[in-house]
């Protein structure tokens, strides 16, 4: 009797000691072929084992469902597994290879350490988006909070397969972390109140000209954008973006004509050029939407004011042609 209960025990910790380990098997015609086989054959057994874990279709640690988990799982692909030992088996009658993936308990460590590791960066990013300035980029670093949290989810619950008694927790939810980025999405997704300005040197004459021009280059960017248009009239605590248009120079010269064999070929001309630099800026999001310095001439040969309305519109007409099918508000 003692020696049939003695051989039970036995049966009964190498049972529970093999349920700790992961293993999968695989079939092909080259060793390569029966190892990749292997390997998606653990996996899968990975997912089976933790849905078996988590029964419950309610929220489990730190707010995590059991969805969660078997997506992180999921994310956690063969190529990402640690201290996967592999035996194979050739079968030369039957020209095929059996190979055995195997994950050991052993191995615990370093999925404890993979998970800590994830757990970590959740929460360093998260933490480094509270101080960073603009929205644009503490969206970038909570994103990237929630995929370290698919892989510390994956980590752990392997983890925890292979018979880890470590508490895994991380300071911030999936929720939560959805949550901020729901709220930085409504922000970055409302519509745009924008100031438009123009400055730089010109003469007074030309204000109302080249200003005209710059309103028409705002109405076809609208156009094109996906977000609703504001244009406020003047600087208040709803403007979100500010568009300028920056006369960086504006002269007209009176040429000499060209003569040939004293005689006059071309008389006198005005020529006439400007440049301006264009930019928009989203006080929400890092860099300029718009950065661009641009120029144009034009000639006339009755009138100054003739010449330099031709090089404005020139260099307007282009500029809505290059901006419009390249940049969306």
């Amino acid at each position: 009797m003692k020696k049939i209960l003695t051989l039970l025990l036995l049966v009964a910790v190498t049972v529970v000691s093999m349920a700790k380990g992961l293993e999968g098997t695989g079939y092909g015609k080259t060793s390569e072929e029966a190892r990749n086989s292997a390997l998606n054959d653990l996996s899968q057994q990975i997912r089976v084992r933790v849905e078996s874990t988590y029964t419950s279709e309610k929220a489990l640690t730190n707010g995590e469902t059991k969805e969660d988990i078997i997506s992180s799982i999921n994310l956690v692909s063969k190529t990402d597994l640690l201290g996967v030992e592999y035996k194979t088996k050739k079968y030369f009658l039957r020209k095929k290879y059996r190979v055995i993936a195997q994950i050991d308990e052993d191995k615990l460590g370093l999925y404890e350490d993979r998970a800590e590791k994830h757990k970590n960066y959740v929460n360093l990013n998260v933490r480094k988006s509270e101080s960073t300035e603009t929205l644009q980029g503490k969206k970038e670093l909570l994103q990237k909070s929630l995929n370290d949290l698919d892989y510390f989810e994956g980590y752990s619950s392997i983890a925890m397969i292979l018979g880890s008694e470590k508490n895994f927790s991380v300071n911030y939810t999936r929720g939560d972390i959805e949550g901020r980025i729901a709220r930085i999405d409504n922000i970055l997704n409302a519509p745009k109140v924008m100031l438009v300005t123009l400055t730089g040197d010109y003469p007074s004459e030309a204000y109302d000209y080249i200003k005209n021009k710059v309103d028409n280059l705002i109405s076809t960017l609208s156009k094109n954008s996906s977000t609703r248009l504001v244009i406020a009239k003047e600087m208040n605590e709803d403007v979100n973006t500010l568009f300028n248009v920056n006369v960086n120079s504006y002269y007209i010269d009176l040429t000499d004509p060209v003569t040939y064999n004293n005689k006059e070929i071309i008389g006198e001309k005005y020529e006439a050029s400007i440049n301006v630099t264009i930019t928009a800026k989203d006080k929400n999001i890092e860099g300029y939407l718009i950065n661009k310095t641009s120029d144009a001439k034009a000639y006339d040969f009755n009138s100054r004011k003739s010449a330099m309305y031709k090089a404005v519109n020139n260099l307007f007409t282009r500029e809505e042609e290059e901006l419009k099918d390249s940049f969306s508000f």
